[in-house]
């Protein structure tokens, strides 16, 4: 069982007198049975920038040069991407992810070679990653065909003085990268910040939209207005909430929406729209919901490399940060 650990900081209040810190900011393995020290591997010594090891980890069995390893693929909160082996704890590599400046790099050993600025106060200054991370316990992926792990990153820099304080807001964009090269395909806005663990799904090939008539559209907007925009909002717009927005409900759910108004599915929250809503009312509401959906997303020509006429529901989630593994062990030290 292996587990990571942080560790309360500034490093010169807990340990006045200096010293690595055996086994905070590491990974530490164990026996699950007897709960026996087997080993640990400490990724940031010392730590002086609460860079907690306790972000989620992947497993993995890959070769490195000619060999294959049970390998650990750990990115914390310091910066760099780390590549150990699970059984003897044997650093094997550490690429910095985003930009750092607290450290040039790992020694063949697996230590931070630390830069002339890493705690040094004398002065503000911007230690890179901050506290914040560039990620923390969001989740990460790996592709065996890629070859490539997937996360979330940002870059937060934190002064390294007391007494301050520091906030920041995720962006509030959905984006969908290539996953072999990185290259951002489409992005749409959410209307919030997204941080948790995405998914990718696939129905029956390719899911084709509601169909509608156009000319329907203006007519629905009045409906909507009157009746839905209350409760369930701009349909692909608002973000919705315990409610939800018909922009972003399934092809079924718009298809029988007269179920839902006037048939049986009624009773299951929504108000009974019979007798001031009639059939015809439905199939404008239907083109409305469906085609304002449709001119919210990005068109294909508009630069995102998305189709335009998109069926309701969002598409395939965004990629973050892609780590390359390593070809062989020892890693160059010095990353550039």
């Amino acid at each position: 069982m292996i587990i990571g650990n942080g560790s309360p900081w500034a490093h010169e209040k807990r340990s006045p007198a200096g010293g690595d810190n055996l086994c905070l900011a590491s990974l530490v393995a164990l026996n699950p049975d007897t709960g026996e020290y087997v080993w640990h591997y400490q990724q940031t010594p010392g730590d002086n920038w609460d860079f907690t090891s306790t972000q989620p980890m992947i497993l993995a069995d890959l070769k490195i040069g000619c060999e294959a390893r049970k390998l650990i693929l750990h990115a914390p909160k310091n910066g760099f991407f780390f590549v150990v082996d699970r059984k003897t704890g044997e650093f094997i590599s550490a690429k910095n992810v985003v930009d750092v400046n607290w450290a040039s790099g790992y020694d063949a050993k697996g230590r931070p070679i630390e830069t002339a600025i890493a705690r040094v106060a004398d002065r503000p200054r911007e230690i890179i990653p901050s506290a914040h991370g560039p990620r923390n316990w969001q989740s990460m992926s790996f592709n065996p065909q890629t070859g490539l792990v997937y996360m979330p990153v940002q870059n937060v820099p934190v002064p390294l003085l007391d007494n301050k304080d520091w906030k920041f807001n995720a962006e509030g964009r959905f984006i969908a990268c290539d996953a072999r090269n990185g290259k951002k395909r489409w992005e749409a806005p959410t209307g919030t910040g997204v941080i948790a663990a995405p998914s990718t799904y696939l129905v029956d090939g390719i899911v084709q939209g509601v169909p509608y008539n156009k000319d329907h559209v203006a007519e629905g907007i009045a409906l909507c207005v009157s009746n839905c925009v209350f409760c369930h909002g701009v349909p692909g717009v608002d973000r919705g909430g315990n409610i939800p927005n018909l922009g972003y409900s399934s092809q079924a759910v718009v298809s029988n929406l007269e179920q839902y108004m006037f048939g049986a599915l009624a009773r299951n929250g929504m108000p009974d729209f019979m007798g001031k809503l009639q059939p015809a009312d439905v199939d404008k509401l239907k083109a409305f919901i469906q085609g304002t959906a449709d001119a919210v997303r990005p068109k294909e020509g508009a630069g995102t490399g998305r189709p335009g006429g998109r069926p309701l529901g969002w598409p395939p989630p965004s990629l973050g940060a892609a780590a390359q593994l390593p070809a062989a062990a020892p890693v160059d030290p010095n990353p550039s």
